[in-house]
């Protein structure tokens, strides 16, 4: 378009619009900004949440320029928070009494797919005018390149064309990275007078009643916001007084998060602990299993539970049965339950009610006295900016209802900021002072409570056995025996008791490789049964991984689960037992190239296998991911194994002539039913 041929404007005034960036780059409004004014008066080290007017003397002419909160380029207006929305509404009535120009600042390298063209369409749609007319479209970079490849770029993307087609192909380019060059700002302020004079020297029409209300609107959640703040406070003081007036609170606490998925609970979980326990990676990989980690915080031992999340917009019906066990089982890998229930919600995203439903679906899957454990976690704190969480809360009708079922209890981390250190001292007593006020201490699902569990050890001789008993219960209760092998030995019991549940260990007698061992060993086996009464929770099957697994030593291991029939099998993992044999060589490996009856063995437990490194007896990862398998395994099974074959009787129906007894067969299969 053409250059302007009148005067120069003593006053311009520009409203900064565009999507964010998730990788958090200065390449962005706030640096724009920064860059025409020629002064650092936009503070880019933090997100813009707050719409902002800062005005300079550039080349002659009163620049104002408006700043104002980016939104996710790929999602829909619907999932922008509401805050953000006003404040872009707002941004208009800065700069009275309109802005002459919109700059929609884009990353030059931006992957630019339909999403973005529909989220540009109504995100637009916010300011109520035609504001593609008042439009032009700038470019950013941050590398030096040619102006031809910069075009070819945007001609290979039909939404950047689409984009500058409804702007009337009015583009800039800008190098944020060469700040020294002030004629790129010169150029740029040409081509907005230019718009200027096409669009008869009108600025972009506001209407100001619109601007009265979003004042009267962010004065009122202003208000409530600080009303909040104050209920919180005196709650905060209340609590504090019970632990002041002698109510110790315990040196561990337990914590379990749940939450949608990618709301940022294994980061938070990371930053609890003050170390990596949970993956956390680029390539946006969910938490599949709920996984426990531990460490010592300000001076209180703390075990934190990761589950996965449910997708944020899946009903509870749509979330698969693995991620429903998985976040229901969540609870008990702390036994006896958590002190603190993190429920994880992103704020970087609108709890709209779709969201809030998803949420009150998932909490349904506990019962309801999980409330009164619940603290609400807000992450992406660095969201905020310069609001308040608490305005942020009161903006939102979802969190409102959330925070109020917490009885507000909530918190905000930035798991970004690792140098903030008060920010889980901050938690660890918000948690603290939850404790004090709950007649009970901590949440227990009375529908699956763990308080024992029972393992019965099974392999050859020197399959590593007592080893593996004292890994699991962290000591030397079981010696080796080194007396002759002729001369029998009864199966052996150990138990510990860890927070609240007791482990038992039996330990059965070992047979030398032989295809048919003794019938004592066999009568042993069964005997252990009985030992961890009412039956035991899992049998590990012990293979020495540094010798093959051949055909003999299958049919001796068939041999002896014999008698506890086909049942058995549901309830058994195979434990390899030299992991320190493997060196970094992966266990499957071992398992492909051992051949066909280990895997048959493997097959017939389900594919259940853990690895334990005998010279590992201090570290308790390998010893705390067994039982995290463990409990899946009776999780999925709802119970324990026993000899006892049920009598259970038909109803005396009319369709039916007698009673009768149901035969094993008939009780296996229903069983099987039932688990799948």
């Amino acid at each position: 378009y053409a250059r302007a041929q009148s005067q120069p404007a003593t006053e311009l005034r520009i409203v900064l619009i565009g999507g964010r960036r998730s990788d958090g780059s200065l390449r962005g409004k706030s640096s724009v900004g920064n860059f025409i004014l020629g002064q650092n008066v936009f503070d880019t080290s933090r997100r813009t949440a707050q719409s902002e007017a800062r005005q300079q003397e550039v080349f002659g002419r009163r620049v104002t320029v408006v700043d104002t909160p980016g939104w996710w380029w790929y999602w829909p207006t619907e999932d922008t928070p509401k805050l953000d929305q006003i404040e872009i509404q707002n941004s208009v009535h800065l700069c009275p009494p309109g802005p002459h120009v919109f700059l929609l600042v884009i990353p030059v390298d931006l992957h630019s797919s339909q999403l973005v063209k529909a989220s540009l369409k109504q995100h637009l749609e916010l300011f109520n005018a035609d504001v593609f007319s008042h439009t032009i479209v700038l470019f950013t970079a941050v590398t030096p390149s040619t102006y031809e490849e910069k075009m070819s770029r945007i001609r290979r993307n039909p939404v950047l064309q689409w984009i500058l087609q409804q702007c009337g192909d009015r583009k800039h380019f800008l190098n944020l990275s060469n700040r020294e060059d002030r004629d790129q700002v010169k150029k740029l302020l040409d081509k907005i007078e230019t718009l200027i004079t096409i669009n008869g020297g009108r600025h972009c029409s506001v209407d100001r009643s619109q601007g009265e209300t979003l004042r009267k609107e962010m004065t009122d959640l202003t208000e409530r916001a600080s009303k909040r703040f104050d209920q919180v406070q005196k709650q905060i003081n209340k609590l504090k007084l019970q632990i002041e007036g002698g109510k110790v609170p315990p040196d561990h606490l337990r914590i379990v998060m749940i939450g949608g998925s990618f709301a940022g609970k294994s980061s938070t979980g990371n930053t609890i602990l003050v170390k990596n326990m949970f993956n956390v990676n680029e390539k946006g990989d969910r938490t599949t299993h709920s996984e426990i980690g531990h460490s010592v915080v300000e001076g209180r031992r703390l075990t934190v539970v990761d589950s996965p999340g449910w997708f944020c917009f899946n009903t509870l019906q749509e979330t698969n049965e693995m991620d429903k066990l998985e976040i229901e089982n969540s609870v008990n890998l702390c036994p006896p339950g958590p002190h603190a229930v993190l429920l994880v919600v992103p704020l970087a995203i609108n709890t709209d009610e779709s969201y809030l439903r998803v949420v009150q679906e998932h909490m349904s899957l506990f019962r309801e006295e999980i409330w009164k454990h619940t603290l609400v976690i807000f992450t992406y704190g660095d969201w905020l900016g310069v609001k308040t969480v608490e305005e942020r809360i009161e903006s939102d009708e979802g969190l409102q209802w959330i925070v109020n079922k917490c009885e507000n209890r909530y918190h905000v981390l930035n798991n970004k900021d690792h140098s903030d250190k008060t920010q889980v001292k901050e938690l660890l007593e918000k948690i603290e002072e939850m404790w004090a006020g709950n007649e009970k201490s901590y949440y227990e699902d009375e529908r699956h409570p763990i308080r024992d569990i029972r393992i019965v050890l099974i392999g050859q001789k020197c399959s590593g056995k007592s080893g593996a008993g004292n890994m699991i219960l962290f000591n030397e209760n079981f010696r080796k025996n080194y007396q002759d092998h002729r001369e029998t030995s009864p199966c052996v019991k150990h138990e510990e008791n860890f927070d609240g549940v007791k482990v038992s260990v039996v330990e059965t007698p070992g047979w030398f490789s032989d295809p048919t061992p003794p019938d004592w060993i066999k009568d042993e086996v069964l005997h252990s049964v009985s030992m961890c009464s009412p039956g035991p929770h899992v049998f590990l099957l012990l293979v020495p991984n540094g010798r093959s697994f051949t055909e003999k030593d299958l049919k001796a291991l068939l041999e002896i689960m014999k008698p506890l029939t086909e049942r058995v099998w549901r309830h058994c993992m195979v434990v390899f037992t030299w992991g320190n044999w493997l060196n970094d060589v992966p266990v499957e490996n071992y398992i492909v190239r051992e051949g066909k009856e280990l895997q048959e063995l493997l097959e017939k437990c389900g594919n259940r296998y853990h690895v334990l490194n005998p010279c590992s007896y201090d570290d308790p990862v390998e010893v705390k991911e067994l039982f995290q398998k463990i409990i899946n395994m009776v999780t999925q099974n709802r119970g324990f194994f026993t000899t006892e074959l049920e009598k259970r009787t038909f109803q005396n129906l009319p369709w039916l002539g007698k009673q009768r007894t149901v035969t094993e067969d008939e009780s296996n299969q229903r069983e099987q039913d039932l688990i799948e």
